[in-house]
């Protein structure tokens, strides 16, 4: 059998068939016969043995191939169970991310929105300061000409002259009325204009009103006898942009009916 094509030997009196090998492929011949007399074999125990040597042999591989199989499962099991944990890990911390990112962007965008909020409001608060004091300054125009106006009227009473003085008081009279339209926001600008222009040539018929300044002088500014939408220093350099009209006063001084309009000047002060 050590020397059989059949067998293989594995340890000390121990052989088993090669792996393609089948036991019917095995030839059976007789033993050969020498001058002693040898004990004859029994080939089907021997065939017997290999059978339960091929049947151990293949059950212990089925059973290697079971504990292996068992084994990669396992081991398979385990990789998919890691896998399921850290895809679970990446899930919160995207999740957890995606909330903080949501989070700073509403932050921000309240913040921005409060901050639009103060700056509208800072801006409406100007308007209506800017408004106010547009407001302001006509009534003092307003009652600075009616104060003018009272002081005609004495005068007229006084002096009882019809003239010029009438003439004075029927002009102050249309300006009055027209700075007060001007101050309530009515009436027809290109009319007013039209009634201003002609008081104002009545006064210069009567030999009674004057201008004063021209457009683009360079003047520094006098709250007394200018105007503007600027916020201004008494003295600061300004240009003006309407002359002025006054009558020379009598008793009382110089009566301003117009005062000039006035803008800063781009350069600043001289």
């Amino acid at each position: 059998m050590k020397e059989s094509e059949y067998f293989e030997f594995q340890k000390p009196q121990t052989y088993s068939l090669k792996g393609d090998v089948l036991v019917e492929q095995i030839p059976v011949e007789p033993l050969a016969t020498s001058k002693k007399t040898a004990p004859k074999r029994n080939v089907s125990d021997d065939l017997k043995q290999l059978r339960e040597a091929y049947a151990a042999e293949s059950k212990q591989q089925r059973e290697n191939h079971a504990a292996e199989l068992i084994r990669q499962r396992e081991a398979h099991t385990a990789d998919l169970k890691q896998q399921r944990d850290n895809h679970a890990a990446d899930l919160t911390q995207q999740r957890e991310t995606h909330a903080a990112d949501l989070k700073q962007q509403r932050d921000n965008h309240a913040a921005d929105l409060e901050q639009q909020r103060k700056d509208h409001a800072a801006i409406l608060k100007q308007q209506q300061e800017v408004h106010n004091a547009d407001l302001e300054r006509w009534r003092r125009e307003e009652d600075r000409l009616n104060n003018q106006l009272q002081t005609l009227r004495t005068e007229i009473a006084a002096n009882r002259e019809e003239s010029r003085l009438e003439i004075r008081r029927d002009m102050l009279d249309a300006m009055a009325a027209t700075l007060a339209i001007l101050r309530q926001g009515q009436g027809d600008p290109a009319g007013l204009l039209r009634d201003a222009e002609a008081g104002i040539n009545l006064a210069l018929q009567a030999g009674e009103a004057q201008f004063y300044g021209e457009a683009k002088q360079l003047v520094e500014y006098d709250p007394d006898r200018h105007e503007s939408r600027d916020r201004l220093s008494r003295g600061e350099s300004v240009t003006i942009i309407h002359p002025g009209v006054f009558i020379p006063g009598t008793k009382t001084g110089n009566y301003i009916l117009l005062k000039a309009q006035v803008q800063r000047h781009p350069e600043g002060n001289r």
